[in-house]
This record gives C-alpha cells, structure tokens and sequence, in this order.
C-alpha cells in the first residue's frame, strides 16, 4: 500500500479528506477513481447500501489519513499534472 505514485485525480479526492477534516465522503459506484483507491485498498466502502444522489460511503483507511497528514507533500501538484486536470474535456474529441 503506497501513497508515493498517486495519480493527480487520486490525490484530488484523497485532498478532499484533508481539507473537510473527514474520514468519510461519497462518490458514485462508477467512480473510477474511487474504485482505483478502494482496489489499492486505500479507501474501502464504509456500508453496502448507497444513496442514488449522495453515492456510496468510502472511508480513507487510518494509515493513508495518518500519512497524508504526516507528509502533505504527497497531495502536492505538478504544475504539469495541474494542467493536466484542465485539459481533460479539451482533449476529448467526439468521434462521428
């Protein structure tokens, strides 16, 4: 379990933890990058029942919270990952 190759849209929603002093919030159940941090086993579902607009529980594990507050560096964007977050409804392109 690692938090030192953490994609910019990972520490996007793990930042959210952070800045509302949570150790819960929602996303939907097709969230892939909830799924992606819940696979890698840093969050985890909090219950098995979701709210249709609310989404699903997930619950940050208490060694990624304790880390993460230990070392915020990790949560840090590159400029170039930055940029990055803008450009993805730029670079998608309609096909047809």
């Amino acid at each position: 379990m690692e938090l030192h190759d953490l994609s910019a849209t990972e520490k996007q929603l793990l930042n959210g933890y952070l800045e509302k002093h949570t150790k819960t919030q929602y996303f939907q159940l097709t969230d892939g990058v909830a799924g992606g941090l819940e696979a890698r086993q840093i969050i985890n579902r909090a219950a098995k029942m979701f709210d249709m607009i609310d989404g699903m529980a997930f619950n940050i594990q208490p060694w990624a919270l304790r880390e993460l507050k230990e070392h915020p560096e990790l949560l840090k964007l590159t400029p170039e990952e930055l940029q990055a977050l803008k450009a993805p409804a730029q670079s998608r392109q309609r096909i047809g």
